[in-house]
Order: structure tokens, then sequence, then C-alpha cells
């Protein structure tokens, strides 16, 4: 119902898949354009990290994640504020750790209604392709959709807005499967993570 999501309609990947969505964090902006040409993805700025992904129809799977020294499957969630990692990722942590905290619990809605409920942790290390995120809080919930892709028994995350925010701009180029990821200067913004880039 419009009352839950306060907007008019959702945009799938019927409409983003083969194309370019670009989020502007500091120009609060987002943008819908045509995917990379060639020579155009061979080119990118200094405060700009892109990393590669895999996989068809719209699921594009970073291929370089390592959460905690452990190698996870690490997906995109545009729809989610918070990153969500699922049991098994969490599993694989803490036998490098001692433990791992949880700060609480939390209720995940999601847009069909439906509802889970999640336990709050922080992570020391998210490393991204050659991207640093440290000190970046994570809900631990085995959904549904972790189950839906073959990910239940596999380290898995789906990193939402609460990590995209540190960035000062993300795009994800479905036709080309790449994310690329522009370095916000200055201080971080409050609760957010920590972004070390490793250039």
């Amino acid at each position: 119902p419009r009352a839950m999501l306060h907007v008019d309609g959702i945009l799938g990947l019927d409409v983003l898949n083969g194309r370019r969505i670009i989020f502007d964090f500091a120009a609060h902006t987002l943008t819908v354009t045509g995917s990379e040409g060639f020579l155009a993805a061979l080119w990118s700025s200094y405060d700009e990290v892109r990393v590669p992904t895999m996989g068809q129809s719209g699921r594009l799977r970073a291929t370089d994640c390592h959460i905690d020294g452990v190698l996870a499957a690490a997906f995109i969630d545009t729809g989610a504020v918070l990153t969500v990692s699922n049991e098994a990722l969490i599993a694989a942590c803490r036998k490098r750790r001692a433990a791992l905290p949880i700060i609480g619990l939390v209720s995940i809605s999601g847009v069909t209604g439906g509802t889970a409920t999640g336990r709050i942790t922080v992570i020391d290390r998210f490393q991204l392709g050659e991207l640093t995120l440290t000190n970046a809080p994570v809900v631990v919930a085995d959904l549904a959709i972790f189950r839906l892709w073959g990910l239940s028994h596999q380290p898995a995350l789906l990193m939402g807005m609460n990590c995209l925010r540190a960035f000062k701009s993300v795009s994800i180029d479905y036709g080309r499967k790449v994310l690329s990821f522009k370095v916000a200067g200055g201080a971080s913004p409050p609760d957010s993570p920590v972004l070390q880039p490793i250039m």
C-alpha cells in the first residue's frame, strides 16, 4: 500500500536490467541511463574504484568481497536501509574472532509486507575490491532471498544503504556488470561506517 511505502511504485529489473543506475548522494539524485560504452568503462577518475561482478538477469554478485577475512557473496540491495548477512557468514566470522557483539534486535519489513527479526552486530572489516569499510553495522537474518538464491549455507550479504551512503556516489552498471564507487571527501556522516579507500 502507498501508505506503507510512501511512493507510487518501484523500479524493477524490467526497467533497470541492461542499464546503469547512479546514486549521487552528494547531489541527492538518482539517474537511470544507458550502460557505459567500452572506452568509458576503461577510464576511471582518481577517486573512483570499480568492482567487477558476475551474474545474470540483474542479479549481480561482487567477485571480490571479504568480511573479517571470510570470502562472501555480496549483492547490492538498493531497497534495503541496512546491510543484511546470513547466518552462514556470521558463523564463519566467529571461527576467526572470539565473538561478534550483538547490539540488539530489529524488525525487517519487506515491500511485500513480510517481516523478519534480525540481530544487529558490527563487522570490523568489510573489504570490497580495493575498498575497505570498518565498523560497519550488519543485521543478521536468514531471509528467504538467501534460500531462493541457494545461499543458505554459503557466506553472503546484501549491501544496504547504510554502507552505500559512506560514498559520494555509487553506480550499478547492469549492462557491463560493474559496480563503481566514488569516495566521499571530508568527514563521514553520523552513524556511517568509516571508509578507508585503499588505492
